[in-house]
């Protein structure tokens, strides 16, 4: 189970190194990448930000209950007390690409019910 978390640490940190690095220095130039949907920012500037959730109630995460860790326990010790859902990822989705993020870059933003903010170890998940 370690190994699996390692994996998942390990690309979290590159989507977070690229977000950052790309939210500073992405820049649209229509002479050479054409008409892009959308309003176009002053100065030719790009928005770069990535979701991160949590926990989130899908066929894949079911497969956790292979380690013993199930809905119920993971939803207990979440803060908000449930699993995310599709619609908590639209939402964060919509809000980066709305006008309502237009002064957001260079983000990850986790929707993730609480978990980033409190102290809670891996250990912890296990039923």
């Amino acid at each position: 189970m370690n190994e699996v978390f390692n994996t998942l640490a390990n690309a979290k940190y590159i989507v977070c190194a690229l977000t950052s690095g790309f939210g500073n220095g992405v820049r649209y130039d229509p002479e050479v990448d054409g008409d892009l949907p959308g309003p176009a920012h002053p100065g030719g500037r790009v928005t770069v930000n990535a979701v991160a959730p949590g926990y989130v109630a899908t066929k894949m995460s079911d497969g956790l209950a292979a380690w013993g860790v199930t809905a119920d326990n993971t939803a207990a010790k979440t803060p908000l007390g449930r699993m995310g859902s599709a619609a908590d990822m639209a939402g964060a989705a919509l809000y980066l690409a709305s006008p309502a993020g237009a002064w957001t870059s260079g983000v990850v933003l986790p929707v993730d019910g609480g978990i980033l903010a409190t102290p809670l170890s891996l250990g912890d998940l296990e039923a």
